[in-house]
């Protein structure tokens, strides 16, 4: 009798972690194809980030605060309310540079290497902080080592005919 008391009680104990843990991991997929002279906005509602070609995470907290502006080798993180009132609030690009020495990456944060391509952050939040009080430029500064730590780049497979 004890034994199927623990049982339950243990399965019950996992289900219940296993749902709480699931609710936690939520992304957002975030698919587009680039133009030129295309600047489509998007509004990042979920704290993981997926594009085509890699992935990222943002503090918990962020959802629906920033938006990512594609191009055609990476994007730039926006804040939204400074984007949406006049274009401004830069937090972030992740570019791609293709065949290129990392001494010329020196003064980038290197995210990542997939074949020729090298995946760098660039930081902007202290152009925008500049006059804000600290706790904006520390959020931003977690900010980036989050993106930093769960970057990861996907190789491309050819679609064949």
């Amino acid at each position: 009798m004890h034994f199927k008391t623990f049982f339950c009680a243990a399965l019950f104990t996992v289900m219940l972690s296993v749902h709480a843990a699931a609710g936690e991991h939520t992304a957002q997929m975030v698919g587009f194809s680039v133009e030129s002279g295309d600047s489509s906005a998007i509004r990042l509602t979920s704290q993981k980030v997926i594009t085509e070609s890699f992935s990222f995470k943002l503090p918990k907290g962020w959802d629906g605060q920033c938006v990512l502006v594609p191009y055609e080798d990476g994007c730039d993180v926006f804040d939204r309310a400074a984007y949406e009132q006049d274009g401004s609030g830069l937090l972030f690009t992740i570019a791609c540079y293709e065949n290129i020495e990392s001494e010329e990456l020196k003064e980038y944060t290197i995210l990542g290497f997939c074949d020729d391509k090298t995946y760098v952050l660039e930081s902007y939040y202290e152009d925008l902080y500049e006059d804000a009080e600290n706790s904006a430029s520390l959020n931003c500064e977690e900010a980036a080592r989050l993106i930093k730590k769960s970057f990861v780049s996907y190789i491309k497979e050819e679609a064949t005919e």
